[in-house]
C-alpha cells in the first residue's frame, strides 16, 4: 500500500511543471516561415478587425478591408504596434484579448519578409 502511495505521489509531483499549455505549443506549432497574406494574415484580419475596421466602419479612420490598406497600416508601424500594445498606439483588438504571441510574430514575420501579396 506505501508503494502505491508513493508511486502516486511520484507521478504528481512529475506532472506539475510550471509550464504553461501556450508555452509548451506555442514553438511547436508556431511557423514564422514564408508567412502567406491570404492564409495567414487576412484570416486574422477577418477575425479581428474587420468587424471595426472595414469600408463601412473604419473606426478610427482605420479601414483593413483590402491588402493595399493593411499594407499601409503594416508599413506606418501602426498595425505591429496596436497588435503588440506598444506604448503611443491604441491595443488591438479593443474590446477583445490580445492576440497570441506565434499570432504577432507571424504579422511581424509578413511584415519582415516584404508584406507579399500572397
Amino acid at each position: 500500500m506505501r508503494l502505491i502511495l508513493v508511486l502516486l505521489a511520484l507521478i504528481g509531483f512529475l506532472s506539475c511543471t510550471s509550464h504553461n499549455e501556450e508555452e509548451y505549443f506555442s514553438n511547436n506549432n508556431c511557423s514564422t516561415e514564408n508567412i502567406s497574406f491570404s492564409e495567414t494574415v487576412f484570416p486574422l484580419i477577418e477575425n479581428s478587425c474587420l468587424s471595426c475596421h472595414n469600408s463601412n466602419n473604419s473606426s478610427g479612420g482605420i479601414n483593413l478591408s483590402n491588402f493595399e490598406s493593411i499594407k499601409s497600416s503594416a508599413q506606418s508601424g501602426q498595425l505591429l504596434g496596436s497588435i503588440k500594445h506598444t506604448a503611443g498606439y491604441s491595443p488591438m483588438p479593443q474590446f477583445g484579448e490580445k492576440l497570441s504571441d506565434c499570432t504577432i510574430a507571424q504579422v511581424e514575420a509578413w511584415i519582415e519578409q516584404g508584406m507579399k501579396n500572397n
